[in-house]
């Protein structure tokens, strides 16, 4: 069987995709999952929020992990705010509650976990039981990043920021 891009993607669309969604929202609706929540850029500079969920498929007794939605993010204004709405908004869509969510896992931008005004914050208006996961390789990267600065001789900093100012500023 052969078929052109326009009919493949218009299959997957409006097919197999809405089929996959509706599983997944009522898999949602019916058992306790954490959520992956990061925010990412793609070449095009458009900013989008990766909405992950892990859960266990009780007909089989395995750990799925799903991608829920890439959900698309004004790249302008990527406030705490407008996350959290766009989050919060998908999550009526498909018709999940809230309590259905057992922890959050992100990285530790402050826009997610901070103390005030944060993802996590907002999520834990919704949901008071949530648990929050900072991630461990940002952790151990800003820890690195710390020592490593703190004992190297500030003339050598200062030529590194020459030769990356001189990069950077190169036509070619």
């Amino acid at each position: 069987m052969s078929m052109g891009r326009t009919k493949c993607k218009n299959i997957i669309t409006n097919v197999l995709y809405s089929v996959k969604r509706e599983r997944v929202s009522d898999l949602m609706r019916n058992t306790k999952f954490p959520i992956y929540i990061d925010e990412t850029c793609d070449i095009t500079n458009e900013k989008w929020l990766t909405f992950f969920i892990r859960y266990i498929n009780f007909e089989t007794l395995n750990v799925n992990s799903q991608l829920v939605k890439l959900i698309n993010i004004d790249a302008k204004n990527s406030s705490t705010e407008k996350l959290f709405e766009a989050f919060r908004n998908k999550m009526w869509n498909l018709g999940v509650p809230f309590l259905n969510i057992l922890a959050l896992s992100c990285d530790n931008a402050s826009v997610m976990t901070r103390n005030h005004e944060s993802f996590k914050q907002k999520l834990e208006c919704m949901n008071r039981n949530v648990i929050t996961f900072r991630c461990p390789c940002h952790s151990a990267t800003l820890v690195a990043a710390h020592n490593v600065c703190a004992r190297i001789p500030e003339y050598c900093e200062e030529f590194m920021k020459k030769i990356a100012n001189f990069i950077h500023n190169s036509p070619k």
